[in-house]
């Protein structure tokens, strides 16, 4: 895969994950105690803020699978490599997927925290 493909996919996975841990958990936390009228069926934004983590934590879940995956890539890449360039390229690939994996975490330890500590206000 080209150097620039791989670049521009990890900058849309970082923007989208950075998009669901950071503005979706803040829109879904303002203004919890109202409720919406859609249809007779009451809808609170309780509800919505749950749905909301819970899609977060499934984006972290899949963001931490592909991580792995890229892992375990570098690894197929490090073994069938002849030594030289491939080598260092096999290293660099598990070397991003670590830093991945480090930020996807931290997302995660960010995202659990701010949820616990504001907006379930159970200290």
């Amino acid at each position: 895969m080209n150097h620039m493909v791989k670049k521009l996919i990890g900058l849309v996975l970082l923007v989208g994950l950075s998009l669901g841990v950071f503005v979706l958990p803040a829109q879904a936390a303002l203004n919890t105690n109202r409720t919406l009228e859609v249809e007779g069926t009451p809808l609170s934004l309780d509800k919505i803020y749950d749905l909301v983590v819970d899609v977060v934590n499934f984006l972290l879940s899949i963001g931490l699978v592909i991580g792995i995956a890229y892992i375990a890539y570098g690894a197929i890449l490090w073994i069938t490599s002849q030594g030289g360039k491939a080598v260092d390229e096999a290293k660099g690939t598990i070397k991003a997927a670590l830093i991945g994996i480090a930020i996807i975490l931290g997302f995660g330890i960010i995202v659990n925290t701010i949820d616990t500590i504001i907006f379930t206000q159970e200290l």
